[in-house]
């Protein structure tokens, strides 16, 4: 390695039950591979969305991916080397999401705008299949572990 990033087109999966990633002879190839995306299960759906794609060992340079995919996992994850990765039936994203991550409530799933400041989230309804924008405020403050917390005010 010299360092170079790569993204793969695998699903890796990580237990938190047994502390040990799972790995699976022939996981499911994602349709565009993808780092730095927002990813998050919601209904027994993995979600994989937005994201950087193309970056090269030579140039080191991505580029911005505003599709969703989407793989259905089940609650135990038996079966998830028969499933297939699929576009969002609702269609990209409005707005540009990289670095960012998902939050789920109720039906929906929020993705800030962009990976900077910005008034502005992607609303993804997983009932109506639809992908909106909307203008929230939000409150940024710094936690004891250095971390920071965002919180969602409309």
């Amino acid at each position: 390695n010299n360092g170079s990033i790569y993204f793969l087109g695998t699903l890796q999966i990580y237990s938190v039950h047994t502390g040990e990633w799972l790995v699976s002879p022939s996981p499911p190839n994602m349709l565009q591979p993808r780092g730095y995306a927002a990813c998050i299960v919601h209904s027994n759906i993995l979600y994989a969305i937005g994201g950087l794609y193309g970056l090269t060992g030579e140039s080191n340079t991505g580029y911005i991916t505003m599709s969703i995919e989407t793989l259905f996992v089940g609650d135990d994850l038996a079966d998830i080397n028969n499933q297939h990765w699929a576009p969002f039936a609702g269609g990209d994203l409005k707005g540009i999401s990289a670095f960012v991550k998902a939050v789920s409530y109720e039906e929906l799933i929020l993705v800030p705008v962009r990976w900077t400041t910005s008034t502005s989230i992607n609303v993804i309804n997983t009932v109506d299949k639809t992908v909106t924008v909307d203008t929230f405020g939000f409150l940024s403050y710094p936690l004891p572990s250095g971390h920071q917390a965002t919180i969602v005010v409309k």
